[in-house]
């Protein structure tokens, strides 16, 4: 009885064969379940990360226009011939002015520079109208019709920048134009503005140089040849001389 006892009461707690089958389908109905919700999950965030990954590596927006010294502006006061003209940054920041050099306009957003502006003028006039527009400082050298420093507008590009200084000349080699900004020197194409979008507009301080073509390398080809020529040609000529001058002597 005693055994019998122990084999009804293990006969209690273990599972039946169809409980454990329906048990064992369950489990594996609900991994089958959760195995497309997994990989939906997993697409999701592989999908958001491709799309976080351009936005990422986009670069940061360009810094706002700041003038420096050598820069300038072209101001223009409504009905004040003698406030308005073009007008360089001196080296304190302040403008090359009899009344606006006690405005400093140099390292500050352009927006400020004109608040600045108005709010000096408001003393001389009565809600002053004003224009300003900035000019950024830009050198250009080497082979060029007339090198030298220019005052530019900052949406010029650096091509146009070349044509401002006259287009290079005969001797200048335009398809290796360098643009020295920031400590960094770059080289470029000026017939075809071939430089980068961040690169193409001038910035305060570019220097562009335009450098002279390289001539000697087709001389040394032509110039033996030419040599050689005018040698044979030479002694061809004389021996002809030779010839008529014999034929005739009687």
């Amino acid at each position: 009885m005693a055994a019998h006892r122990i084999v009804y009461a293990r006969s209690l707690h273990a599972p039946s064969p169809s409980a454990a089958g329906a048990a064992c389908r369950l489990r594996r109905h609900g991994r089958r379940a959760l195995l497309p919700r997994v990989w939906r999950l997993v697409v999701a965030l592989g999908l958001a990360g491709a799309m976080a990954a351009p936005l990422a590596a986009q670069p940061a927006t360009g810094a706002p226009l700041v003038l420096r010294p050598g820069d300038a502006i072209k101001l223009t006061v409504w009905e004040s011939p003698s406030f308005s003209g073009e007008f360089e940054v001196a080296t304190d920041g302040t403008l090359h002015h009899p009344l606006l050099n006690r405005v400093v306009v140099a390292g500050i957003p352009m927006d400020s520079v004109r608040g600045r502006i108005i709010t000096f003028l408001s003393d001389y006039q009565r809600e002053p109208a004003v224009d300003i527009k900035p000019l950024v400082r830009v050198v250009v050298l080497g082979e060029v019709r007339t090198p030298g420093v220019y005052l530019l507008p900052p949406e010029t590009t650096v091509a146009d920048a070349v044509v401002k200084a006259g287009s290079p000349t005969l001797n200048g080699h335009e398809r290796r134009v360098s643009l020295e900004r920031g400590g960094r020197q770059r080289q470029f194409d000026a017939s075809e503005a071939s430089l980068e979008p961040s690169l193409r507009t001038v910035q305060s301080g570019d220097r562009i140089l335009v450098p002279r073509r390289n001539t000697r390398s087709l001389w040394s080809v032509i110039g033996p040849i030419l040599q050689i020529t005018a040698g044979f040609a030479t002694a061809y000529l004389t021996t002809y001389l030779i010839i008529v001058s014999r034929r005739d002597l009687p």
